[in-house]
């Protein structure tokens, strides 16, 4: 008898639980009669909601929420704006490795992907960004390792994005930048786009090509800074480019040549630093360029020669440092230049020939220290095309600078006009084959010069000429 009872007990229980899987498998209904979902995670590991399994793997990370039925929208944050639109931030859908953000939420634009809003997801591994959003906030994709790939269908509209920093931009993470389905390696610029903003395009390694069309006027900073596999660079014909920003082509480590419209007036700091394979950079005729930015192109290692554009006024501190294969630095023909800054030059070691074609103009300017001036490697200054062993100072020059003829070795002799009233801080320090000094005015007038510390140190042993009237 009691084998009787404990069988029928047994059915009766079997009974109830298949009844309860059934429940699981197809939704429970809430008060009003509707379907509520279930979610479990199955023995492969995949979520599996109201009895169909789905390609969501589970992370296994113990606070993961179950991802919607329908619409991404549901396990998204949104976030209402003044302008009534929304930003958008990755809320409980942060273990998810592919998410398509919608360009609408409720009716409601989605303009913004939100300061941090996508922070520390770190099993994304795709994203898909409409052409709704204008603005990302810093550090939105901050620590999204897993990321490889970046889903747009506008490339304008991505250009025109403002991009706070490296993490505010998916590209730092991800490399791959596809539009509209497609791969970007050959990336085409629309006409009509004016800037190209600030970490557009950073670490997007799959870059092997840029044409950039003449209606850009701006390439901000870091805009394609790290494309190591950018190989080539093109402006379009009549561009109206005025300014190339901070470490905009920095780290284009496959770049071999660049030629900079001659509409360009400012190249920023570190713009093309660490170029390791830049071997020719060539500025447009009838050059704008006003000012080279500090360390503009450090350690570009390929480059051998480089001719500054006669407009250019200032070359920023450590422009050319390490430059470990230049060779020749030529200044444009009536250069307006009026100061090189500190290291410059710094670490130029293969420097041979300097190029000027104004003696005057080039006692004027204002060197920041002795390597910033290219004399201090190359040791040979060449005036119109001819090495220099005997210099004429012009009548009407007042000063020679500090650091001016520093290290000129091909210098042997030196006239000086009366004119000259102070002569600069190591001036002629190095000249070691200098015999010579004549001087066109007496020797009351030649003592009455001021003279800086060192200004004649480490020089050739000369003589003096005073009153010197020859040629």
């Amino acid at each position: 008898m009691n084998i009787r009872k404990i069988f029928i007990v047994s059915i009766l229980l079997l009974l109830v639980l298949s009844l309860g899987f059934l429940v699981a498998c197809n939704g429970e209904t809430n008060e009003n009669g509707e379907q509520e979902r279930t979610t479990y995670v199955d023995e492969d590991g995949y979520w599996v909601i109201n009895g169909v399994k789905t390609d969501i793997e589970h992370t296994g990370h113990k606070e993961e929420t179950p991802p919607p039925v329908d619409d991404i929208g549901d396990y998204l944050d949104f976030y209402p704006k003044d302008d009534g639109t929304l930003a958008v931030a990755v809320g409980n859908a942060k273990y998810l490795s592919n998410i398509e953000i919608p360009s609408e939420h409720n009716g409601k634009i989605v303009s913004e992907i939100a300061i941090e809003g996508f922070k520390d997801a770190v099993n994304l591994k795709k994203v898909i960004i409409p052409d709704s959003v204008t603005s990302i906030g810093f550090d939105a994709f901050e620590n999204c390792v897993s990321l490889t790939s970046v889903y747009i269908t506008d490339i304008a509209k991505w250009c025109g994005i403002s991009f706070g920093d490296r993490s505010t931009n998916p590209l730092c993470y991800a490399k791959n930048l596809y539009l509209n389905e497609k791969l970007v390696t050959e990336l085409v610029i629309p006409e009509g786009v004016t800037s190209i903003g600030s970490y557009a395009f950073y670490d997007c390694t799959s870059l092997t090509s840029i044409t950039i069309p003449s209606s850009v006027q701006k390439v901000d900073y870091h805009a394609f800074d790290n494309c190591s596999n950018l190989k080539t660079v093109t402006f379009g014909e009549n561009s109206q480019l005025s300014s190339i920003g901070s470490s905009a082509f920095s780290g284009c480590s496959s770049l071999t040549s660049i030629t900079i419209p001659s509409t360009v007036q400012k190249v920023d700091g570190s713009a093309f630093s660490y170029c390791s394979n830049l071997q020719t950079v060539t500025f447009g005729e009838n050059s704008q360029l006003s000012s080279i930015g500090f360390r503009a192109f450090e350690d570009c290692t390929s480059l051998t020669s480089i001719t500054i554009p006669s407009s250019v006024l200032k070359v920023d501190g450590s422009a050319f440092c390490d430059c470990s294969n230049l060779q020749t630095v030529t200044f444009g023909e009536n250069s307006q230049l009026s100061s090189i800054g500190s290291d410059a030059f710094y670490d130029c070691t293969s420097l041979k020939s300097v190029h000027i074609t104004d003696i005057a103009k080039w006692c004027s300017i204002s060197f920041g220290n002795f390597s910033a001036n290219p004399l201090y490697y190359a040791g040979n200054l060449y005036l119109n095309g001819v090495l220099v062993t005997e210099i004429v100072i012009p009548e009407g020059v007042t000063s020679i600078g500090n650091w001016t003829f520093y290290n000129c070795t091909s210098l042997t002799s030196i006239i000086i006009p009366s004119s000259v009233t102070s002569i600069g801080f190591e001036a002629f320090w190095g000249c070691t084959s200098l015999t010579s000094i004549k001087y066109r005015g007496t020797q009351e007038q030649w003592n009455a010069i001021s003279k800086d510390y060192g200004w004649n140190s480490n020089t050739g042993n000369y003589t003096i000429t005073y009153n010197y009237t020859g040629e």
